[in-house]
């Protein structure tokens, strides 16, 4: 093809800027991007493609060709005049003769496809609007349902009826869309619904991303020859960032049943109870379902959510989701040791905030791309790290706050959703949750279910009218009625598959009685008590509500005994994950008898997912479901030589009793958690010598979070009722704010998702509202930085900070930052580091966006709050009287 005819099918417009002056041809990447979604359609084995057919009445090669086509054009908002003159170099000279306000190219190429759709290829206006609005949010910021009404935007500014622009819009689409095989007929006058609109934007970004990745390429003569060469490009990427195929990342065992995926120091591995039962509910089962596991600690819940993940209805890929950075970092240790065991192929098993194991999914071509294209590329960089890969990737552990942004209205909600769907989805310790976040996993249940996702539901109990809600929100999602739940005894397994359900009860490996003492709640008498256990040879743990309260515990307990450790989540990240494993090596399933005894004081941290084994825990007044949780790390393994005095098990509870002991620590009820809660708690322990596990579990978890009286309040009328107003008038505004955040409804018109999206943690923009997962203080994640002579650096590490004006940080930079994280959560402090602008390199830097730099003095105290410090034994202290 000459020269002439490569310039009247607008194969001159540029896409990618660089250095050389060539930079890279729009219509090579809307190939590119082409190529990527539909190798992502094929190893999705067909299941976006699926859904859309069924919306649309098309056959599923005919939907195949309409996401492909439709991911391939998303950045035709390029070919306009204001975009192209923002590189004068690679510009032609029709985009250089006025410059027009500018029209992000998203929405350009969103009102420009719409005109295409409706005008040139008879789609109906509806669909057309909900087609070109789903490609055109590539980057994130969401258009609203007006973003192609006149007089909302400058026409010429994106040469809407211009020759030559216009002209060349149309001969690229046409180049593109018949290079896929072209656009199918589309008949049906309705907005997309909810879950395929998601699926074609999720699979557009993503592709987008992917396909920026290859070597950047001049003007393309021959699209047939360049789709033919570009191809086994595109699968040596996919390769290379360890995509997922159809087949099963696992081994196929045929015989032994769950026995046969899992390994044991003692040779055989011996399903237990509640391991077998799961097993008669999963095993083989191709469709999407709904589990929910409730049983007492230390019955082998993960183990039974690992053979969840090596079913047929998991071969899409899996996400386990849980309450906190500190028990994923714990999940993921144990993943990466089960697919180790049991791997066919190599299989990508991501970490949720990544800092451990920080890895950017794709390196970018080294073209000296020029500032034009940075923000998009860290952007997208960002989304490969810093705790959002592991939604991509085909296995992943994280948090649930990164899946809950998939229900909210956040940048990029529809790539979390896209990630997630026709996986199997376990969302553990579901009971830690408060009426706001419970909410927000009932919607994520719902979208879940309607992407074709299994979900695994695990808890020590759930109350009755939550178990409801998130069965009846499987239903909805599959666009089923609610079924009827049956009565089933406890420890339980029940399964929802439409509205069919299938249960199992079954026994607790082994009842066992825990006996329960008060303690005291001024810090020095209890560290005298913590101390006298440790040294009459027990391994002893106390777990504090507080971090401030557990620091100043840990400070007097080692002014009495060497042998204490302290660990709360208000530490670097690298350093809190050291001490974990320092914790988990002594006092764990192998610790040695030589190194059992002492002391470890801790906040929550501990009480999730770490596998720990104590003689004796003292642990703060707390919530029923929490205290069972905390006492399901003592006498966890069995231990022949354990002290004599504490040979069974016994909870020590801080604040149970008053100095008078008629009863409990007022103090103790006012911490972190309801106090109405907190009463109810009390008021089924007040007087009780002991539980009998597991049948308590069951029985007072309903109690404390049901509405009957409990006996023992009586004489606290005033106090409780004040409470109990309190909490019903707090649980009714989560549930309201829940619903309020929340999406809307996948199998409805997707137009009510359509809107500004509002701020989540990794996103700097100013004046836009930030998107809790949680209610409660806001929190960050900030990095500490030293001074140097030179600029800042990490603490530990001599990689200082690059100069300002420098581009990018180094990648070294960029992992000792992100292993030096630390939770931020004082209401002032974070508001300084929000209100901090941070060098353009730093938000530049993929890996650091999520991120807020906490710059240090030399002595460790916060420039922008002195009564801030890090100490290297405590972690971040708030000193009192802070600003």
């Amino acid at each position: 093809m000459n020269s002439q005819r490569l310039l009247e099918r607008g194969r001159h417009l540029w896409a990618k800027s660089s250095e050389d002056g060539e930079g890279h041809s729009l219509l090579a990447h809307l190939l590119d991007v082409g190529l990527v979604a539909e190798a992502l359609v094929e190893s999705r084995a067909g299941h976006d493609a699926r859904v859309v057919a069924e919306e649309l009445d098309l056959s599923q090669e005919e939907a195949t060709r309409l996401l492909v086509v439709m991911a391939a054009v998303h950045d035709i908002g390029k070919a306009t005049p204001c975009f192209q003159a923002k590189w004068p170099e690679g510009a032609p000279a029709e985009a250089l003769r006025s410059r027009r306000a500018d029209v992000p190219h998203g929405r350009a190429g969103g009102i420009l496809l719409r005109e295409w759709l409706a005008l040139e290829r008879h789609v109906p206006p509806k669909l057309a609007t909900s087609l070109a609005n789903a490609v055109a949010i590539h980057h994130g910021s969401r258009l609203p349902s007006d973003f192609a009404a006149p007089g909302t935007y400058d026409p010429r500014s994106i040469g809407e009826d211009e020759p030559p622009w216009c002209l060349w819009r149309a001969a690229l689409l046409d180049d593109v869309a018949d290079a896929f095989g072209g656009l199918p007929t589309l008949t049906t006058r309705k907005y997309l619904r909810g879950r395929s609109w998601m699926l074609l934007a999720g699979l557009t970004s993503v592709a987008d991303w992917i396909g920026s990745s290859l070597a950047h390429v001049g003007r393309v003569p021959d699209v047939t020859a360049y789709i033919e060469a570009r191809r086994a490009e595109v699968r040596g990427k996919l390769a290379e960032i360890i995509w997922p195929t159809e087949a099963p990342w696992w081994s196929e065992r045929p015989e032994g049943g769950f026995a046969a995926w899992f390994v044991s120091e003692n040779g055989a591995f011996t399903p237990r109870p509640l391991q077998a039962a799961f097993e008669g509910l999963v095993q083989g089962d191709a469709e999407p379902s709904l589990v929910i596991v409730e049983a007492p600690m230390g019955e082998g819940k993960t183990e039974a959510a690992f053979y969840g993940l090596v079913q047929p209805n998991a071969v899409g890929g899996g996400y386990i989701a849980l309450p906190t950075q500190a028990t994923s970092d714990a999940m993921h240790e144990r993943l990466l040791r089960f697919v180790d065991s049991n791997r066919a192929r190599r299989v990508d098993v991501a970490l949720a905030h990544g800092a451990s194991r920080l890895r950017v999914g794709l390196e970018r071509p080294h073209t000296g791309t020029v500032d034009v294209d940075l923000e998009s590329q860290a952007v997208a960089d960002s989304w490969f790290s810093q705790g959002r890969r592991e939604l991509i990737a085909e296995l992943g552990v994280g948090t649930v706050d990164q899946a809950l942004l998939g229900v909210l209205p956040t940048r990029h909600f529809f790539v979390r959703q896209w990630a997630l769907a026709r996986k199997l989805v376990v969302l553990d310790e579901v009971h830690a949750y408060d009426a706001y976040t419970g909410g927000l996993v009932a919607e994520l249940v719902r979208w879940l279910a309607a992407l074709g996702s299994s979900v695994v539901l695990m808890s020590a109990t759930l109350p009755e009218g939550v178990r409801a809600r998130l069965v009846a929100a499987y239903a909805e999602g599959r666009g089923v009625e609610p079924p009827t739940l049956p009565e089933v005894g406890y420890p339980r397994a029940i399964k929802v598959r439409r509205s069919e359900i299938e249960h199992r009860a079954f026994a607790a490996r082994k009842p066992s009685t825990v006996h329960v003492l008060s303690a005291p709640y001024g810090l020095e008498a209890l560290a005298d008590e913590l101390i006298e256990a440790v040294e009459q040879g027990a391994a002893v743990a106390a777990i504090v509500n507080d971090v401030g309260r557990a620091q100043a515990l840990f400070q007097i307990c080692r002014a009495q005994h060497g042998d204490v450790q302290l660990l709360h989540a208000r530490m670097p990240l690298a350093e809190r994950k050291r001490r974990e494993a320092a914790v988990v090596e002594r006092f764990g399933p192998t610790g040695r008898r030589s190194a059992r005894n002492g002391l470890v004081v801790a906040t929550q941290v501990v009480e999730q997912s770490l596998d720990l084994d104590f003689d004796v825990i003292f642990t703060d007044l707390a919530p029923i479901d929490l205290l069972f949780q905390r006492s399901g790390r003592m006498h966890r393994h069995e231990r022949p030589w354990r002290p004599a005095r504490f040979a069974e098990p016994t909870l020590r509870i801080a604040g149970l009793e008053d100095a008078a002991g008629t009863g409990p620590q007022l103090e103790a009820l006012g911490t972190v958690y309801a106090e109405w809660i907190m009463w109810r708690s009390w008021g089924v322990l007040a007087g009780v010598p002991s539980l009998e596990l597991p049948s308590d579990i069951d029985r007072l978890v309903q109690q404390v979070y049901g509405q009957r009286e409990i006996p023992g309040l009586e004489p606290f009328e005033e106090q409780v009722s004040l409470a109990a107003a309190a909490y019903r008038l707090q649980q009714s505004a989560e549930s309201e704010a829940a619903k309020a955040w929340s999406l809307g409804a996948p199998l409805k018109s997707a137009t009510n998702s359509w809107g500004e999206p509002g701020r989540d943690e990794d996103d700097w923009r100013a004046h836009s509202l930030k998107v809790p997962t949680r209610l409660g203080d806001d929190s960050v994640n900030a990095v500490p930085l030293v001074p140097t002579p030179q600029g800042w650096k990490v603490p530990g590490s001599e990689r200082s900070a690059v100069r300002t004006g420098s581009r990018r940080a180094p990648r070294g930079f960029a992992e000792a930052a992100a292993s030096m994280q630390i939770r931020v959560s004082r209401k002032s402090l974070v508001a300084r580091l929000r209100a901090q602008e941070p060098p353009g390199w730093w938000t530049a830097t993929g890996e650091l966006r999520s991120l807020y730099p906490l710059y240090l003095e030399h002595d460790g105290r916060a420039v922008v709050d002195a009564s801030v410090r890090l100490d290297d034994e405590l972690g971040l202290v708030y000193e009192e009287g802070g600003r």
